[in-house]
């Protein structure tokens, strides 16, 4: 078995690594070694990209779907 450690967490992020579990009895390491390997599959590229399109939907820069449908008469 591998050697653990403690990280200290703030209790927000802790309730966030909580609403990631796929299953109640999944462990913080488990969401957090998911989270690592999906990162690990994209490429550096589209890390960027994905940090860019959070970066811009926190500063509130999008379009709502309602929006896009008007913009294209749907």
């Amino acid at each position: 078995m591998p050697g653990t450690t403690t990280v200290q967490i703030s209790l927000s992020m802790k309730a966030r690594l909580n609403a990631m579990k796929i299953h109640p009895r999944e462990t913080c390491a488990d969401v957090l070694e998911r989270i690592l390997e999906d990162l690990e599959a994209l490429g550096p590229e589209t890390q960027r990209a994905v940090e860019k399109s959070r970066r811009e939907f926190k500063d509130g820069r999008y379009k709502t779907l309602e929006e896009v449908k008007r913009e294209l008469g749907l």
